[in-house]
């Protein structure tokens, strides 16, 4: 199947039309008007989703009805279709066994994918991304030489179930984003032995394909008419684009200047994450999942929202209570001063303040490193200023979690002020006694 195909299905997936047991070419002839052809009302009906508008479905479904028969053939002989995640496996009519093609849709915007998408940045495998492999390995069970596909995070599921699925000869990821460094590390070798069939297409200014580790043996970035957050459209990284006689893609062009620029701020901001001790990088990403998944999603309410934020930075907190090695939480608990009265050990305190100032040094270091990430961001020109309004909202999120830990270091000095005072005091008694 060309590119062209490949990208017309991974923007068809995010259709609800798209999952109705039909050919393509049935399903196409439910949407047509009283001439024969597609327009803003006639495909309203079809469940349009990824952002598209009806003009744009409209002009998707002419795209696909121009495609040869092999195309309108094409029959969703399996299909996976939750809240969180949509995978379908195409083959010429209804076909058991054989060749197919798998199309995952990118993030169907619930809490728990957008949850799940932040949540990549630190495991070795997310609960969305198993479902996927799951699906290829047992619901497409029977097929072989399988094509897998998709945009965004159906792009990254796409990745992930090459690399996990032994069926899957190609894959052909757009816009998808990569990995963390816990996969890359616990499936070293089966990367290696898959990355040669993996493609990754992009568009020149995307901003989701540069997150994390990309795990494509080619690489290439395409073209895109659009700007801001349109960068990351399906739609535009398929009509601003022109594709060869064979319908594979001929318009690339180099990563602009801007993407790069982003991609490398953000490998800092993921690489301080990656070194935090303990346990930190999990902390801190599911902080940051709670608030980009309340920020994008809609279907839990507000009271669900936050309380998972406020349970994610209980756990930041007392994380950053044990931020260093070496740092025994047990000094805190069990003090001493030597008094007739009572045993308090006040370098305990002195020393478990310290820890927890430096704690607040590296969040502050992240911070000042989003600051700068931010500054750098055209907001008409690249991400938008949408996203440029999220970066600021995470920064002030995470001054306010540094001026908590400032106040836990000052309290535990007062603390120790307080025995120590008490200890003197007491030693002047005895000496006047």
């Amino acid at each position: 199947m060309s590119e062209e195909e490949l990208l017309l299905l991974s923007n068809y997936v995010y259709m609800e039309a798209s999952t109705d047991p039909m050919t393509i070419g049935e399903s196409l002839d439910r949407f047509r008007n009283a001439q024969g052809t597609f327009d803003e009302n006639s495909v309203a009906a079809a469940g349009i989703g990824g952002g598209m508008t009806r003009a744009q479905a409209a002009d998707l479904f002419t795209r696909m009805d121009a495609m040869p028969a092999s195309f309108q053939e094409l029959y969703p002989s399996r299909i996976k279709n939750s809240a969180d995640l949509r995978g379908i496996c195409y083959t010429q009519g209804e076909m058991d066994g054989g060749e197919g093609t798998v199309v995952f849709r990118g993030t169907g915007g619930t809490y728990n994918a957008w949850h799940d998408n932040v949540l990549g940045e630190y495991l070795p495998s997310t609960g969305i991304q198993k479902q996927a492999a799951d699906f290829v390995n047992y619901d497409c069970m029977g097929f072989d030489q399988l094509t897998v596909t998709g945009h965004s995070k159906g792009g990254n599921l796409a990745m992930y179930t090459t690399v996990m699925c032994a069926s899957v000869a190609v894959c052909v990821s757009f816009d998808g984003q990569g990995f963390s460094l816990a996969f890359l590390h616990e499936n070293m070798a089966r990367i290696a032995e898959v990355s040669g069939k993996i493609k990754s297409v992009s568009a020149h200014n995307d901003f989701v394909n540069i997150l994390l580790h990309c795990i494509a043996g080619e690489r290439v970035f395409a073209q895109n008419p659009a700007n801001g957050i349109d960068a990351h459209s399906s739609y535009y990284l398929l009509t601003g684009n022109t594709f060869d006689e064979n319908g594979n893609l001929i318009s690339t062009r180099e990563q602009s200047v801007a993407a790069f620029a982003l991609q490398e701020a953000l490998k800092e901001v993921t690489e301080q994450m990656d070194a935090l001790p303990d346990g930190g990088n999990r902390e801190i990403s599911a902080l940051l999942a709670a608030y980009v998944a309340a920020i994008m999603s809609e279907d839990r309410g507000e009271v669900y929202e936050q309380e998972q934020i406020r349970a994610a930075q209980e756990d930041v907190g007392r994380y950053l209570l044990q931020f260093l090695p070496g740092y025994d939480r047990t000094l805190i608990e069990s003090v001493a001063i030597h008094t007739l009265q009572k045993d308090v050990k006040t370098e305990a305190l002195e020393n478990g303040s310290g820890q927890i100032e430096l704690a607040g040094k590296c969040m502050r270091n992240i911070r000042e490193r989003l600051t700068a990430l931010a500054a750098g961001v055209d907001p008409e020109d690249r991400i938008g200023y949408y996203v440029n309004q999220q970066l600021n909202a995470l920064q002030s999120e995470m001054q306010e979690q540094i001026s908590i830990l400032d106040t836990y270091s000052n309290t535990l000095l007062k603390v120790r002020d307080l025995y120590v005072r008490k200890e003197q005091d007491l030693a002047a008694q005895i000496a006047g006694v």
